[in-house]
């Protein structure tokens, strides 16, 4: 190696970022040896200098370039932004790869065929369910009347086709408009009446034909659907205060001191002298019958169902996640129940079979705000300043809910003034009462963006049933929204990211 030749080695270096280890000690040698030559200037003197900061520069380079070093600016550069319109702002950068999450979605009005998404007509007391979802690859949308049933989807969200009877998915999309309750999970879907003691449970998997469970001894309460298959919480088909109402007489409610069910004997006590001692299994009932506990089943297909040996008590939600099942109830309510600390609670289970609690939820936390897939666990959320994160190792904040501006959490927001819904592209939230919306790609990123004067003209009314008013999918959203007097006329808009 020629050490005399230090800067065309630098100049002609075209191999990987390595510098030799003795390299830079002999470029300083070699510069101070120049420097005590006789008769030389100063400027070897500003020259050595020069040189020095060059090998400082080509040592973070090499740290750079292997790894050592990472620098903010080479992936993204990101500016918070005190606005409460977005909290991160992204900056090119010419050696930027990854860009920051966008948050702003573009509105527009979407103009349907009037056979999809007829006018209004009728009035409170003719019976409209009209809603939209996103199931997988398509948005779905159905319109019902008395007089008319109308499917439509789209794969964007702008461009709709109307189905005809005999399309593939008609008998499975039309169905979506007969029901209250709706779990989704990629192109599967569960359908039940929510808050009727019916046993049928309808299982979507277009264009097959929908499979239909309808021998559980009892109504079906809740349902969650995921990867790892199916759980239906089933009420019990005993009328419990019936029941002991037979064995203590009327007015035992009224006078009740103590109710505990332990061991499998259930013993209740009032303060005029009445009381009940009696083995449960003799009297021919299950656990799941005391005060309507209800019942846990599991599928992995929609075909075969197994009975969950020890699933929870009074559960009223049940989301399929990523990581199996989580489940909000109030197993324990009662003196003497199970887990009688903390009876208002959430449960996890792995595969719909084994269940465990996995943290507990104060009386007014019990049933504020919707549970919805997120992640590896589930989102509960109001839509407005709650925004609980539940995973199988506890609870924990969205980052972006402590940043939301005053004026969007406020907690008296009118009761249907908030639709709110999530999917691939994230969590938005429709606030019609304000004219916001609300959207985040993963929880950090957010954006609180005003609606246009003409989709605030759109949204002046409050409606949150029969029906459903935000579908989130992969690259776009869909939000139904109605003006007018009840029962209002309706209008779909789709938001996409970008101009």
């Amino acid at each position: 190696m020629n050490d005399e030749r230090p800067f065309e080695r630098l100049a002609t270096h075209s191999g990987p970022a390595e510098v030799d280890p003795g390299f830079a000690d002999r470029l300083y040698a070699l510069l101070q040896q120049e420097t005590r030559r006789p008769g030389r200037s100063a400027r070897p003197a500003l020259l050595l200098v020069a040189a020095l900061l060059a090998i400082l520069a080509i040592t973070a380079a090499v740290a750079v370039g292997s790894g050592l070093i990472k620098l903010p600016w080479v992936d993204r550069l990101l500016i918070p932004n005190p606005s409460p319109m977005s909290t991160i702002v992204p900056i090119p950068s010419p050696t930027s790869t990854i860009a920051a999450p966008r948050t702003v979605l573009t509105w527009t009005r979407v103009a349907v065929d009037e056979r999809s998404l007829a006018p209004a007509q009728g009035s409170l007391d003719e019976p409209r369910a009209t809603g939209v979802a996103w199931l997988g690859d398509r948005f779905v949308l159905v319109d019902e009347t008395r007089a008319i049933k109308a499917v439509s989807t789209s794969t964007d969200g702008r461009e709709w086709v109307l189905l005809d009877q005999s399309d593939p998915g008609w008998d499975s999309y039309s169905l979506l408009s007969a029901t209250s309750a709706i779990a989704t999970w990629d192109h599967d879907t569960v359908l039940w009446t929510s808050g009727v003691y019916t046993s049928d449970l309808r299982i979507l998997r277009p264009p097959d034909e929908p499979i239909t469970k309808s021998d559980f001894s009892g109504g079906v309460g809740a349902v969650g659907i995921g990867p790892a298959g199916i759980v239906a919480q089933v009420h019990s088909a005993l009328d419990f205060d019936a029941f002991v109402t037979s064995q203590l007489g009327a007015g035992w409610v009224e006078h009740m001191v103590s109710f505990s069910f332990q061991d499998g004997v259930l013993r209740i006590t009032t303060d005029d002298d009445r009381a009940l001692e009696i083995v449960w299994a003799d009297a021919g009932f299950e656990p799941g019958d005391v005060a309507d506990g209800g019942f846990g089943w599991y599928s992995p297909d929609g075909d075969q169902w197994t009975p969950i040996p020890s699933f929870p008590a009074n559960v009223w939600e049940i989301v399929g996640a990523s990581d199996g099942f989580f489940a909000r109830g109030a197993e324990g309510r009662c003196d003497g129940c199970r887990d009688t600390a903390g009876g208002l609670g959430m449960w996890h289970s792995p595969d719909g079979l084994s269940w465990l609690r996995i943290g507990d939820v104060t009386q007014g936390d019990a049933t504020d705000g919707s549970v919805l897939p997120w992640g590896q666990g589930v989102l509960v959320t109001d839509g407005t300043g709650r925004f609980d994160v539940w995973t199988a190792e506890g609870t924990s904040e969205l980052p972006m809910a402590g940043e939301l501006p005053p004026s969007w959490t406020a907690s008296n927001v009118s009761f249907g003034s908030v639709s709110f819904g999530n999917g691939p592209l994230g969590l938005v939230s429709v606030n019609v009462d304000d004219h916001e919306v609300l959207f985040t790609p993963n929880g950090v990123d957010w954006s609180i963006q005003p609606m246009s004067a003409e989709m605030a003209a759109a949204a002046d009314l409050s409606r949150t049933a029969p029906g459903w008013n935000v579908a989130v999918g992969k690259d776009s959203v869909i939000v139904l929204l109605w003006a007018g007097e009840n029962p209002g006329v309706p209008s779909i808009w789709v938001g996409t990211l970008g101009p």
